[in-house]
């Protein structure tokens, strides 16, 4: 079987695609104060590193739950 060339992304799909907001999650009220604790331990280095979004603010909380 011959196969074709592998697809490459195109300058217009790349427009397309959704960008996380580029803003450090603020800490949610619920949390007890040892996982406040493991917040701001956690955050700002993680954000500053380009890894942690306002979209990862639920899975860092729990984790810090935990």
């Amino acid at each position: 079987m011959i196969r074709g060339p592998k697809p490459r992304a195109r300058a217009g799909d790349l427009a397309d695609m959704p960008v996380a907001p580029d803003a450090l999650p603020r800490c949610p009220g619920h949390l007890t104060d040892v996982a406040r604790k493991e917040w701001r331990r956690l955050a700002t280095p993680l954000h500053v590193m380009g890894v942690l979004s306002t979209t990862d603010r639920a899975a860092l909380a729990a984790y810090c739950q935990a």
